[in-house]
Formats: structure tokens, sequence, C-alpha cells
């Protein structure tokens, strides 16, 4: 009889650590991860020739960073929604950062630039833009625009000045 108890006692043990091994490998598998990286402006260079990108604009000239950003460092970068001037559809339309990071990821494909000028009719927004060259100067992006009523998207060349970039993102798989 005691052989009996002490077999169902090892049995339920087992049972109850499998259990709760079991609660924290599922719980290990179900966290987010980072599929960004930030670059300095400073620190860009050919290697991102052809690549998808995000810019985080400057607030103001003042607005520089130097180093290496670690992943909890992008977080606090990007807590500002920084405006800028681009030249869409031969028109000069002001557009302003949208940052969406979780508490647990962020995804490069969830950042945009949305337009803010009254000038234009209907809203323009830049979802994903991809780096075509770079000179002392400035970056030469191939940008992917939409209207907010059309579901099309139209590809557009945008220059864009270094002096109003802090740095880009881009996706860790790249």
């Amino acid at each position: 009889m005691r052989k009996l108890i002490y077999i169902i006692n090892l049995d339920i043990k087992k049972t109850v650590f499998s259990i709760v091994f079991l609660i924290y490998s599922i719980s290990a598998y179900s966290q987010g991860t980072w599929d960004i990286n930030y670059i300095s402006i400073k620190a860009l260079n050919a290697s991102f020739i052809g690549k998808e990108i995000r810019i985080d604009f400057k607030a103001s000239n003042n607005d520089t960073l130097s180093g290496e950003i670690k992943t909890l460092g992008i977080r606090r970068l990007l807590s500002k929604k920084d405006s800028v001037s681009l030249n869409v559809n031969n028109k000069s339309v002001e557009f302003i950062e949208h940052w969406k990071l979780h508490v647990d990821h962020g995804v490069l494909a969830d950042q945009y630039l949305e337009s803010v000028t009254n000038e234009v009719k209907e809203k323009i927004f830049i979802k994903e833009m991809f780096l075509e060259s770079i000179n002392d100067d400035s970056l030469i992006v191939q940008a992917m625009v939409c209207m907010s009523n059309s579901k099309s998207e139209v590809k557009e060349r945008i220059v864009i000045s270094k002096s109003v970039i802090k740095g880009l993102l881009v996706s860790k798989a790249n």
C-alpha cells in the first residue's frame, strides 16, 4: 500500500512539474521582438542602399545624437512626433511622424508619415521608403505614397536633406 501511495505521489509531482514547465515555456514563446535597428545619420553608408527605411527627423538643428543606439533607447528617441516638409507631387507638403511601438515589440512596417498641410485636400501617407542613393548633403528615397481615400500607392522619388535627419530605422532582417 505504501508503495502505491509513493507511486501516486511521484506521478502527481511529475504532472505538476510538467504543467509548470509548459506554462513557463509558452510564455517564453509569446514574447515580442524588436524588428527595428536605429542608425544615426552619421553612421549611414552605402550598405543601406536598396533597403527599406523610415526616417527620424530632427525636432530642431540641435537635435543630434552620437554613438550606438540600443533597443531600449529607440523608444525614447521616438517619443516625439517631429514634422518635416517634403516635396511630393511637385508640392511642398508638411508631414508628421507616426511611431507605433508596442509594449514588447516594434516593427518597421508600423511606422509612417502623415500629411498635416491644409493646402492638400486629402491626407497623404508615406508608409514605405527605400533608400535609393546617398550623397554628401542628401538622401534620395523611393517612397510609396498613398492618399487617404485611395487604396492605390504611387512610387515617388523624394530628395531629403541630411540636415533635417537625425537617424533612420531599418529592419534587423536586412
